[in-house]
């Protein structure tokens, strides 16, 4: 079923609302990250604030934060959510996965490669979600690097009250106050 719902989370840390995306047991930021963050650790492509408008903020694994209650997403999640969107190609314009490239130390500073060809995303286990179109492959994360940040959450709905699982005796004890 290619339903999805849309709504707005309020975030207090950078005091406004941010849309999400639901579907299934995720709820997706529909944004990048784009909150400063330490000095040194995030920045924008090629330096240039209109980057980070566009595409978010870059971070360096272990830098980028997430909302209250968000993560940073695994390669299970990746990997679950492109399939998602493969297979329901009408889904795909509400994630808008952006292709903003990452950044890396050169020889002579910050450059910055791949835009509008590859959305590098920081994955929660070390590793980077390359994604480009409705696919992903996964890299390790160079500590030295700077990646996109696409945050995500869990959520468990069951649709009538009689799809809630029933609970023993022996939980209900373990359960009480």
């Amino acid at each position: 079923d290619a339903t999805i719902t849309k709504d707005k989370i309020y975030d207090s840390s950078i005091g406004s609302y941010l849309n999400t995306v639901q579907f299934g047991m995720y709820i997706w930021l529909e944004d990048n990250a784009t909150e400063s963050g330490s000095y040194g650790n995030t920045m924008c492509y090629n330096d240039d604030p209109d980057n980070c408008y566009a595409y978010g903020r870059m971070y360096h694994p272990g830098y980028g934060r997430c909302p209250s209650g968000f993560s940073v997403p695994t390669k299970d999640d990746w990997s679950k959510t492109m399939a998602y969107i493969s297979k329901y190609p009408e889904v795909a314009s509400s994630f808008g996965f952006s292709m903003g490239g990452y950044c890396y130390e050169g020889l002579h500073g910050v450059d910055c490669t791949d835009l509008d060809k590859a959305g590098y995303y920081l994955a929660g286990d070390s590793s980077v979600a390359v994604v480009k179109g409705r696919s992903v492959s996964f890299r390790k994360a160079d500590e030295e690097n700077f990646y996109q940040l696409r945050c995500i959450k869990y959520t468990y709905v069951v649709a009538t009250v009689e799809d809630l699982p029933e609970c023993d005796s022996v939980s209900k004890d373990f359960l009480k106050p």
